[in-house]
């Protein structure tokens, strides 16, 4: 597991596909957050990548046993 500062955060356009394209090259499988934009999820679904939803201003205790849960639930 890999905490990745988002690159497009600050960005004023263009932002989800930097975000998306941070993530192919480190290889993430998985991404845990509330949301993903439409852009971000289109390309996150045809690289394989899966999106699990965890609310904003949960724990991160508790979206690491969200993520772990569905890891072993074979996401």
């Amino acid at each position: 597991m890999k905490n990745i500062r988002n690159p497009g955060y600050e960005a004023t356009s263009g932002a989800g596909v930097r975000s998306i394209q941070t993530l192919v090259d480190e290889r993430v499988n998985i991404i845990a957050a509330p949301a993903l934009g439409p852009n971000v999820a289109v390309i996150a679904q045809e690289m394989g990548i899966k999106h699990i939803s965890i609310p904003a201003g949960v724990k991160i205790r508790e979206a690491l046993e969200t993520v772990l849960n569905e890891i072993r639930k074979g996401a």
